[in-house]
């Protein structure tokens, strides 16, 4: 065995950083998305902003864009991209969700609500108070009301705040890492495995529906959760009901991983590895199925188009609503090796949000 030569080897590693930091900071920082193929992406560029630091997440009202980073929020205005506020914290932040003109965030040891347009902090509360779990990480925001705030922790509960003060009310179990659930009107359904109701005010379980059991991915929409049950089947619950709308049988190979559920419109998206099956939220029928070799992700509808990223984030493909027929792409990072800079993208109304890394892009 002859001997490694460890000084080339160095060498060599070295060259192979510096190529890498060039293309993630030179080639990913300066590469704007474009068209790819002859069809017009059908929407435009409106404007872009560069932050400081990633946007880990975004959230959108009617004046205002917010971008999450690891340690701020900033607010762009939604028109033009234009900074109009930013909040530095020296405590990591884990999530931001608006309602309205509010805006809501947690940090590692804070709850704050905002005002969208100044910034003005209307109020924080510490997230020690009432609870011997402290110091909460990772805390996420599972879903607002006018009047309520759930919170998800990696302490296996939910714990609901007020949105006009931030005062404690109760905590509510929740499963080993963490779930999804929905607020409508003074309740939480959650649905570890089954659904079931809980009292925002007191935390107290109303009612549990256990004979609708083997829940694995879902979504909650209008009263409606759709969930993938024992991967044998596509279901729709109505939760004031309390009973199943629909059942639609799954038929595809290897679909038992389906895990990712949205619904806009009429519309109810579910995602495995490889397809994008599009199904009526009322019937449950399949309309369309959407492949490539990639995963899907993001689906998103906007005017008459219907919106997904597919690969490693970075392309989206548009397709007409009429006919299901492709009509555009729009690449969102360089195609080459080594990339790897966080994408994604979000809607509301007429507004498409494209985030790379510390760039935001708006497209109408």
């Amino acid at each position: 065995m002859k001997n490694i030569n460890w000084n080339k080897l160095i060498q060599y590693l070295v060259v192979l950083i510096i190529f890498a930091g060039f293309v993630y900071y030179g080639v990913g920082e300066s590469y704007v998305p474009g068209n790819v193929g002859n069809k017009e992406f059908p929407l435009h560029l409106a404007w872009s902003t560069k932050l400081r630091g990633s946007a880990k997440e975004i959230a959108i009202t009617d004046n205002v864009i917010l971008a999450r980073s690891s340690y701020s929020i900033n607010a762009v205005d939604r028109a033009d991209g234009v900074l109009l506020w930013k909040h530095i914290f020296d405590e990591r932040t884990s999530s931001v969700l608006a309602n309205n003109e509010d805006v809501y965030l947690v940090t590692e040891k804070n709850l704050y609500a905002f005002e969208d347009e100044t910034g003005d902090i209307k109020w924080q509360k510490s997230l020690s108070q009432n609870s011997s779990n402290y110091p909460f990480q990772n805390g996420k925001i599972k879903d607002i009301s006018n009047n309520y705030i759930a919170i998800n922790f990696i302490s296996n509960e939910f714990r609901v705040y007020t949105t006009q003060s931030g005062d404690y009310l109760a905590s509510i179990p929740a499963a080993r890492g963490g779930q999804d659930a929905c607020i409508i009107y003074d309740a939480l359904y959650t649905f570890d495995n089954y659904p079931a109701s809980y009292d925002l005010s007191s935390g107290k379980l109303l009612w549990e529906d256990k004979s609708t059991q083997g829940i694995w991915g879902h979504m909650c929409d209008d009263g409606i959760v759709y969930f993938s049950q024992e991967g044998v089947e596509i279901a729709a619950y109505d939760l004031e009901a309390k009973s199943i709308l629909w059942r639609t049988p799954l038929v595809i190979k290897g679909s038992v991983g389906l895990s990712d559920f949205s619904a806009q419109a009429e519309y109810l998206f579910v995602a495995d590895t490889t397809t994008l099956y599009i199904m009526g939220k009322q019937n449950g029928i399949l309309v369309e199925r959407i492949t490539d070799k990639e995963r899907p992700a993001y689906p998103q509808i906007i005017d008459n188009h219907l919106l997904v990223f597919f690969g490693f984030d970075r392309t989206i493909y548009s397709y007409d609503l009429a006919s299901w027929r492709n009509s555009g792409i729009l690449r969102i990072s360089p195609p080459v090796p080594l990339y790897g800079e966080k994408q994604n993208m979000y809607h509301d109304n007429d507004i498409l949000i494209l985030v790379k890394g510390k760039t935001i892009f708006a497209y109408r």
